[in-house]
């Protein structure tokens, strides 16, 4: 096996030294499905750039930064290591052990950090190269050459930091990066996390990395990772943890500071299920750059969509639409507060999932058992969004509305609505509070939506909903009036997830909304 420590010696351009070529055992020719499978791992599972780590001492590295176009294969793999791996796994083909020799020799740290206002760019590493900047290098020159020596520390020549592995001038280098950066996360050897305001787990909840938005998939993604603090010291000791992802108690630290369960941390799978779940996790966190909201979210639900920096709020009504097309899940309508500019049907930003708009809202309202007695689904899992808003069955339940007006002494004025059932409803639900900004008092009618009923799924045209009695349900407000487009109900803003208690069992046919 070629040992990757030993990179300095054997491999030339890696290293930076010459090559003793006279003394160098002549090898049969790599195979050309060795070649093969190598480039496939290198343009598909490795960031564009990288950094090289050659010599490294007094806890600092020197480092170059090249392509992955630069990585050839016969400089990592021999037909003598395929042989001596395949006889130590007889079992397996011959391919297979090409790809795993491939991916342990071309292992990576990454790194994850909170930017500060001296990085090191793309332009400056590329222009230092081996030699370095010496004592006139920024401090996030030298926190990026730390980072390079606790990556030889992991056993790691090949590295990737954002702030230098980017080149920006590139606006498709830098779209590809956007979009496949979850992938490179998760596909590296150890995720080396600098937490530059904590010396140990009992700052986490101070930490301004658990607030940013694009360390979420930093956190989430990579199998192993590692903690450090202000002063480079692993909170974990190597030696007892190698990776921080397998120690129960730091688990629940991250776990206190993130609200996420010490199983997701170690077990994450991107993609649709528990979407609110997921936007719960980043509805704490900030980005600079308003785009970066919905950008540092498309590897969490692995979905794709164009890299249009600008266009501000619209990036995340744009990662609605996308997520509306395929999720199956209703809880991903129960949000409250700012609506998006752009379309009323969802809210402005993750923050609409904080804890603090759920209110009374039991645990068990948001995930409530399937009914046993017959094999029903939850909600409209066929909703969808069209050029005239999104469309959603729910069983509409018509409202009078009653009127207490107060206001915000801190802020604007908003208005405490009381709403009753309209007198043949009354026998069904019971009355409703909601509290919305005055604005809304435009609307002459009043209802609401209930979205988690009980439904057989089929999404046929007559399609009947059912509510069990004495329960409570998630419900839109809805309001409609003379400036209601084409008199249709509108979705009204509210700033708590509104619900509707039941008195008796209902059982009626859907209504289509158009939000």
């Amino acid at each position: 096996m070629l040992n990757p420590g030993s990179l300095q010696v054997r491999y030339q351009w890696l290293r930076g030294h010459q090559a003793e070529t006279s003394t160098v055992k002549p090898q049969p020719t790599l195979g050309d499905d060795a070649a093969r499978i190598f480039r496939h791992h290198v343009f598909h599972d490795m960031p564009i750039h990288l950094l090289s780590i050659n010599d490294h001492e007094a806890g600092t590295a020197r480092f170059k930064l090249i392509k992955r176009d630069d990585l050839k294969a016969e400089d990592f793999v021999t037909e003598e290591a395929i042989a001596s791996h395949s006889a130590q796994s007889p079992d397996l083909p011959r391919e297979e052990v090409i790809r795993r020799l491939v991916a342990q020799q071309l292992k990576y740290a990454i790194f994850s950090h909170r930017w500060s206002q001296q990085e090191a760019t793309f332009e400056m590493v590329q222009k230092a190269g081996l030699a370095g900047l010496g004592s006139d290098a920024p401090q996030g020159y030298k926190k990026l050459e730390n980072f390079c020596a606790m990556a030889v520390a992991h056993d790691c020549w090949l590295a990737w930091a954002d702030t230098a592995c980017i080149d920006k001038r590139s606006s498709a280098e830098l779209e590809q990066s956007i979009r496949s950066m979850f992938s490179w996360y998760r596909n590296s050897a150890v995720c080396i996390i600098y937490l530059a305001e904590s010396s140990g787990m009992g700052d986490f909840k101070d930490e301004p990395w658990f607030t940013r938005g694009w360390t979420l998939q930093e956190l989430l993604a990579p199998a192993q990772i590692k903690f450090y603090t202000k002063d480079w010291t692993p909170i974990k000791s190597m030696t007892d943890c190698p990776n921080d992802k397998d120690n129960d108690e730091m688990l629940q630290a991250i776990s206190g500071a993130t609200g996420i369960k010490a199983h997701d941390l170690r077990y994450f799978s991107p993609g649709l299920l528990n979407v609110r779940e997921k936007m719960v996790w980043a509805s704490k966190r900030q980005t600079t750059l308003e785009e970066d909201v919905a950008y540092s979210l498309l590897g969490i639900f692995d979905i794709s969509m164009p890299i249009t920096y600008g266009e501000g709020k619209r990036a995340f009504r744009r990662l609605m639409e996308v997520i509306v097309q395929d999720c199956r899940e209703w809880q991903i309508f129960a949000w409250a507060g700012r609506h998006s500019p752009y379309a009323i049907a969802f809210p402005e930003s993750p923050s609409g999932y904080g804890s603090e708009f759920l209110g009374q809202v039991d645990a068990s309202v948001l995930h409530p058992e399937r009914p046993i007695h017959r094999p029903w689904d939850l909600g409209d899992p066929f909703y969808t969004t069209t050029k005239k808003g999104l469309a959603v069955k729910v069983i509409l339940v018509e409202m009078m509305l009653q009127i207490d007006r107060e206001f915000d002494s801190e802020g604007p004025p908003y208005e405490r609505l009381q709403l009753r059932p309209a007198l043949q409803e009354q026998r069904y639900f019971k009355d409703i509070e909601a509290v919305c900004d005055t604005r809304f008092l435009l609307y002459s009618q009043w209802a609401v939506g209930i979205i988690s009923y009980q439904t057989d799924g089929n999404g046929e045209k007559d399609e009947l909903g059912e509510l069990e009695a004495n329960k409570s349900y998630i419900c839109f407000l809805l309001g409609t009036g003379i400036y209601s487009p084409y008199g249709k109900w509108q979705k009204v803003g509210t700033r708590k997830v509104l619900t509707i208690d039941t008195k008796e069992v209902v059982r009626r046919e859907l209504t289509t909304l158009l939000l």
